[in-house]
């Protein structure tokens, strides 16, 4: 049985119709972003994500050995952005600074690790964001300054001070100056659950 000609093209455009309407703005919502850079001479990076209320910011900057890489992925349909970042800092002046904050204004909560004065720097940091959560993990090994922060504040509009936001405020911050080994694990949630359980 031979198929006509017209019915085929028919088909073919259904198919094309579907997948434009379905699958390419899926594609177009999820944006990946990828680096790894190794060498030695002086570094100067910034790089800042921003996903519908969801940001990543981080800087790198310093003189000496540097190994680095980082894997971003932000994905507008479900509002939600997670990366994870590695980075190997050894320098003789000790004038080497890194650090990257995360912010989720959905929840109004914000962390952010910062090292200067580095000789030695090991850290593996990822953070995890969408409507309802945010977290921030990280495990360093440094040998320089350290500095580690986090707050979680009821946004406009929030269940707190009488839905007009600035309600009860929780935050933290840890400074060390040395030579440490830090693992910190931070869990904030939304819906009035503002500090999880880390």
């Amino acid at each position: 049985m031979k198929a006509k000609k017209g019915k085929g093209v028919i088909v073919i455009a259904v198919l094309v119709f579907l997948f434009a309407a379905f699958v390419l703005p899926g594609i177009a919502a999820a944006t990946c972003n990828w680096f790894d850079t190794s060498g030695y001479g002086v570094v100067d990076i910034t790089r800042k994500f921003e996903n519908s209320g969801l940001y990543l910011i981080g800087r790198v900057q310093g003189e000496g050995y540097y190994l680095g890489s980082q894997r971003v992925y932000m994905d507008s349909n479900t509002t939600m952005l997670s990366s994870k970042e590695w980075a190997h800092i050894q320098s003789k002046s000790g004038n080497f600074s890194y650090g990257n904050t995360g912010k989720n204004y959905k929840i109004g909560a914000v962390a952010c690790e910062s090292f200067s004065d580095i000789q030695y720097l090991d850290t593996d940091t990822s953070y995890a964001m969408d409507n309802n959560s945010f977290s921030m993990c990280t495990n360093s090994y440094i040998t320089g300054k350290a500095h580690f922060g986090f707050a979680a504040v009821d946004p406009p509009g929030g269940a707190g001070a009488s839905a007009g936001g600035g309600g009860a405020t929780v935050y933290g911050s840890e400074n060390y100056w040395g030579d440490f080994h830090i693992n910190n694990h931070i869990v904030i949630g939304g819906g009035g659950d503002w500090l999880g359980i880390p």
